[in-house]
């Protein structure tokens, strides 16, 4: 939560010595200024900026990530096809799991009805609902005693505190009664992270073309539709999120002719 506590500090004290802005703005954010650790292209990664960015709703107007691409650092021995580097696209134009959790952020809608330490729901008041959520797991104390260039894509789960998964329920009342369709995206360690997939690839170094190809077609948010029915004006969905999964679920209602 440091960026939460810092942001409420910051305000406190401008209110302390009243100074009022109309927004608050933060130029630049992240979790390290490192270009050496592997977790920035984790789905780690993924879920601490949309846990952040979720805190921070309502609170600032601006959150400018450091930094966009992985090409803004140039380093020599970069040669592999994900290096630890703090961007949010591969120098191979490949999106990491953080840049997926500023889509999903993108895609919510103008009037926030709830949010919490999870989720955030949001509509657009004309029957249709966008809500993101996240299942982010603190790092360890083990992580805080190790150099951030010693860690290993397969030792990752050694640094957070637990791999459960989490259930989040949602309740929505003064609902339209009929039909909706419900778009499920995500992204977690087995469906739409760079990281992830690379591994199955045994870490490759020199893709071929086509090897490229599938890689950065495969990291990209998977999707599933349901049909919801509600009645008595009451909807309610159930989510199971496994570790560090992000998602974002789009419920449109059925019009019928």
């Amino acid at each position: 939560n440091y960026m939460k506590n810092q942001v409420e500090v910051f305000q406190e004290i401008m209110e302390e010595v009243d100074f009022h802005v109309e927004e608050l703005h933060i130029t630049e954010w992240n979790y390290t200024i490192s270009n050496r650790n592997i977790i920035s292209d984790s789905c780690e990664q993924g879920a601490y900026v949309l846990k952040n960015c979720i805190d921070m709703n309502g609170k600032v107007g601006l959150m400018a990530y450091w930094h966009a691409l992985d090409s803004y650092s140039d380093y020599y021995d970069a040669d592999k096809i994900l290096n630890g580097d703090s961007g949010m696209i591969s120098r191979d134009g490949i999106r990491k799991p953080s840049f997926y959790a500023y889509m999903f952020m993108d895609k919510l809608l103008p009037y926030v009805l709830y949010k919490d330490e999870h989720s955030i729901i949001t509509t657009n008041g004309r029957d249709r609902y966008v809500i993101a959520c996240h299942n982010f797991k603190k790092l360890s104390s083990k992580y805080v005693f190790t150099e951030e260039d010693e860690i290993t894509v397969d030792e990752l789960p050694n640094y957070t505190e637990d791999d459960e998964a989490v259930k989040i329920q949602f309740h929505l009342a003064n609902v339209k009664d009929g039909n909706y369709l419900l778009k499920i995206h995500y992204v977690n360690k087995e469906k739409g992270s760079i990281q992830d997939i690379w591994r199955k690839l045994e870490y490759s170094k020199n893709l071929a073309k086509d090897e490229m190809n599938y890689l950065e077609k495969s990291a990209i948010p998977w999707m599933e539709m349901r049909s919801v029915h509600v009645e008595n004006g009451v909807l309610e969905l159930e989510n199971i999120l496994k570790e560090q999964e992000i998602r974002l679920l789009d419920i449109q209602y059925r019009y019928t002719l």
